[in-house]
C-alpha cells in the first residue's frame, strides 16, 4: 500500500470529489488539514496535494482504501515526486505567501518577494515599517 499504486485516472478522480464536495468537506471526508506549501495544480485550479493523493489512491486500490494523513509524507519528496511522475504539474506556495482571495498584500512585500524596483518617475518604495499602504 503506498503512493506508487496511484495512477492518473484516479487523481483526475479525486480531483472530480474535490470539485463535486468543495475543499473543507473533501478534507474533512479523508482526515486532511489543509496544505501548507505544495499543491496540485490542474485546469487553472489549485488541490491540496496529499490529500488528493491520498484519496486516489483509494480509487487506485478500492481493496485497500484511501491513505490516511499519517500513512505517507506529502511533500516534493514523495507526493510531488508522485504526481509529477503521473504527468501532473505540482507547485510549490510557500505558507507564508497567502495570495488568497480578499487578502490585502502590501506592495512592499510583493516587490520584496518579486525584486521589482519602484518604476521611474514614482517614489522609491519606503521599508515596510514606514508603508501608509496597508
Amino acid at each position: 500500500m503506498g503512493l506508487a499504486d496511484v495512477t492518473p485516472e484516479a487523481v483526475l478522480e479525486a480531483v472530480d470529489e474535490f470539485d463535486r464536495l468543495g475543499r473543507d468537506a473533501f478534507l474533512g471526508r479523508y482526515g486532511f488539514g489543509s496544505a501548507r506549501a505544495y499543491f496540485l495544480e490542474y485546469s487553472g485550479k489549485r488541490y491540496d496535494s496529499k490529500a488528493i493523493a491520498g484519496a486516489a489512491h483509494g480509487y487506485a486500490r478500492p481493496d485497500l482504501g484511501p491513505l490516511r494523513p499519517a500513512d505517507f509524507s506529502g511533500g516534493e519528496a514523495t507526493v510531488g515526486r508522485r504526481l509529477t511522475a503521473l504527468g501532473f504539474t505540482v507547485v510549490n506556495l510557500p505558507a507564508d505567501w497567502d495570495v488568497s482571495v480578499g487578502r490585502v498584500v502590501r506592495r512592499t512585500d510583493i516587490h520584496r518577494r518579486t525584486a521589482v524596483a519602484h518604476r521611474a518617475g514614482s517614489p522609491p518604495v519606503p521599508p515596510p515599517e514606514h508603508s501608509a499602504v496597508r
